[in-house]
This record gives structure tokens, C-alpha cells and sequence, in this order.
């Protein structure tokens, strides 16, 4: 599995709007191929700062995802954007769950 990791900042005030154009992206997302689920966070200091993580089975899904969706073309289209946003791609090393154990104390 692969995690794709956005973060943004939008103008201060535009967060009602790029919420919005965030949810409509989300159900395109969920049509491609590959697509797990999703999140978006919020920053608690800044609250016009997001990082948007999203699950897909592989690289190749999570691009091509972003390439038929076009969440870039769109926020820009609404001007969105504040400054550049930064994308990161992670790998599940080791999945931690309620039945992992703990570890030593």
C-alpha cells in the first residue's frame, strides 16, 4: 500500500470554499482504481493549512489518480492555492494496529 501526502496552505478565508472543492475531488478519487480511502487535516495552530492523505494499492494507482482527477487544475481554477503545495509518497513498513503488541516498557 502506498500514502500519498499533500500539504497546502489556502488564502486565509478560502477554507469553506477549498473544503468544498476537496470533497467533490474525494468522490472522484473513490471511482479510480486502486483508491483505499482517505483524510484530510487540518492544522490546529493554522487553520488555513491542510495535509490531504489518501490510500491506494500502488504508485501507479495514486498517479494516475492525480493525472484523471486534476486536483491541481482545479483548485488553481478557483485560486485556491496560497502557495506551492508539497506531495510525498510513503510505503507501509510495519502496519500498527490494536492487536500489535506494544513493545518493550
Amino acid at each position: 500500500m502506498i500514502i500519498m501526502q499533500v500539504s497546502m496552505t489556502v488564502p486565509a478565508g478560502s477554507e469553506g470554499a477549498w473544503e468544498e472543492a476537496r470533497r467533490y475531488a474525494h468522490t472522484q478519487y473513490q471511482r479510480q482504481p486502486g483508491f483505499r480511502g482517505a483524510r484530510v487535516l487540518r492544522d490546529c495552530d493554522h487553520p488555513n493549512r491542510y495535509v490531504m492523505q489518501s490510500d491506494w494499492d500502488s504508485r501507479a494507482d495514486a498517479d494516475h489518480a492525480v493525472r484523471a482527477v486534476a486536483m491541481p487544475w482545479l483548485t488553481r481554477g478557483l485560486d485556491l492555492n496560497a502557495d506551492a503545495f508539497a506531495v510525498a509518497y510513503f510505503e507501509t513498513v510495519h502496519p500498527l494496529g490494536a492487536d500489535t503488541p506494544a513493545g518493550p516498557r
